[in-house]
């Protein structure tokens, strides 16, 4: 999914918090009324809270959850929507929804999946102990959605108290806004805190909120980098809609890959060696169309680039090289760019590039072969099958040995 630097920061930040917390208590705090007015402790309350989720056999849930990041006098939140459906112990299902995508999560007992319905990938992980295990495994991969999912399989744990106060210095109760909420708030020895609402009546989860700005602040510090004096960084989940020990069909928990989807052992553009190389139609800076398929017979060595691209500017002289040398024993050599004509005809003379230049303003090629950095050379055989596919520039010894496997030395 699309984040930026500062909110996967805090996505990882999350995810070790995530993991922390499930086994002493602490110190109790203020008082709570409960269902018929006593005051509760935080240490009643907590015991309410267990209670309840003790009783729980199955639950589902809608919710939305969010990043919300402060820092010089601006606000940068990221956020998704979420259904989750969970069977104590054995079974779960996830969905989490953010702008560009959703990620599918699934494990039936034994078997787990991840799916990423944007890239049209999914990974299938077994022979792992239990659903907490393909958590830990595959969590990292879907950002936000660790945050709600984590706390609630650990809720169903058989001791709930527990798996709250795992790493808890203090608690204590707050005054929750309106008369149908608790408010638990769980304080770490490093400065964070997690705030969690809990119905009135149920005592169930109805929100969580993570104060993240301290443990933020020290990654700062590890990085040798100055935190600024404003940054605030905070995690609010809220269960906007919780069903409890109602069925749920074993069919909840199956995944079937959708027709096409891909499995990966990493999500994102695979590499392209040995595939079918994407044919595409493009015209050049001096106006002829060319078509890839019509290479066929040559060695191509196609190469995605632009002038603002420090790595491009260097190699794009070694490109011109190997052109040079090889143009008469097969091989051609092909660039594009998303870039505009007058962009690149400047740059193309300066250079003396004479080597065919394809202009991709709609992104054509880029999204046939799925470009996310570049500069990305892609070498396809005489029959039009991807030989090498490299991202970077790693020097044109690369280049040429794999020009070599195919007879072009």
């Amino acid at each position: 999914m699309a984040m930026t630097q500062g909110i996967r920061l805090v996505v990882v930040a999350v995810g070790l918090l995530v993991a922390l917390l499930g086994i002493t208590a602490g110190p109790t705090g203020l008082l709570a009324q409960g269902q018929s007015g006593e005051a509760l402790s935080a240490e009643a309350l907590l015991d309410r809270m267990a209670e309840a989720f003790k009783a729980v056999n199955t639950l589902q849930v809608h919710g939305t959850a969010a990043v919300e990041q402060q820092v010089g006098g601006r606000t940068q939140s990221e956020g998704q929507s979420f259904e989750m459906k969970l069977r104590r112990f054995d079974r779960l299902y996830f969905k989490g929804e953010q702008q560009g995508g959703a990620f599918l999560l699934v494990w039936d007992g034994s078997t787990g999946w991840v799916f990423a319905s944007h890239e049209n990938q999914y990974q299938k992980h077994e022979g792992l102990a239990d659903a907490q295990q393909f958590l830990a495994q595959t969590s990292p991969l879907v950002g936000l959605g660790v945050f709600p999912l984590s706390y609630a399989v650990n809720l169903l744990k058989d001791d709930p108290k527990a798996a709250i106060m795992e790493g808890v210095a203090k608690a204590e109760v707050q005054s929750a806004e309106g008369a149908h909420a608790h408010r638990l708030v769980l304080h770490q020895p490093g400065g964070d805190v997690v705030t969690l609402t809990a119905g009135k009546a149920d005592f169930l989860l109805r929100g969580i909120l993570f104060d993240l700005t301290p443990m933020v602040r020290k990654q700062f510090v590890q990085q040798n980098r100055p935190a600024p004096d404003d940054l605030k960084v905070t995690v609010t989940v809220t269960f906007a809609e919780t069903t409890v020990n109602q069925p749920i069909d074993d069919s909840a928990f199956l995944f079937t890959p959708p027709e096409g989807a891909e499995l990966v052992t990493e999500f994102g553009p695979q590499p392209l060696t040995g595939k079918p190389a994407p044919d595409f139609a493009l015209t050049s800076l001096s106006g002829d169309e060319v078509t890839l398929s019509k290479l066929r017979g040559q060695v191509v060595l196609l190469d995605f680039w632009a002038t603002w691209c420090p790595p491009c500017r260097v190699s794009m002289p070694h490109l011109e090289k190997l052109r040079q040398e090889f143009g008469q024993k097969g091989l051609t050599v092909l660039g594009v760019t998303a870039e505009d004509a007058d962009t690149v005809e400047p740059f193309i003379r300066e250079h003396s590039i004479t080597f065919t230049i394809l202009l991709d303003p709609d992104g054509v090629a880029v999204r046939a072969y799925r470009v996310t950095g570049i500069p990305r050379s892609l070498i396809i055989d005489r029959e039009g099958k991807v030989h090498a596919d490299l991202t970077g520039w790693g020097g044109d010894e690369v280049l040429r040995a794999k020009l070599a496997e195919l007879g072009i030395k």
